[in-house]
């Protein structure tokens, strides 16, 4: 994190997910007969999983510890 920053993480991998789901939806619009959209399909997927885990699912944890002032942060972390 000292190296790259929360904010350049957070917003990297927001775009890479994004990209990520444009090019799941349009996969979708292939027909259900073609193996070769299934297999891009559910290799997206788990690429789409990765991205989570590495970027976007632990930095939620970070940032709804840093936002809340004071007085409502434990409330905060128990709804998060």
């Amino acid at each position: 994190m000292t190296s790259w920053g929360r904010r350049g993480h957070y917003f990297s991998t927001c775009y890479v997910t994004a990209l990520l789901m444009f090019m799941f939806r349009f996969l979708g619009l292939t027909p259900d007969s073609s193996n070769g959209a299934m297999y891009a399909k559910s290799i997206m997927l788990l690429l789409s999983n990765f991205v989570n885990n590495i970027g976007l699912g632990p930095m939620v944890y970070v940032l709804i510890a840093k936002l809340p002032n004071f007085g409502i942060r434990g409330k905060m972390l128990c709804i998060a």
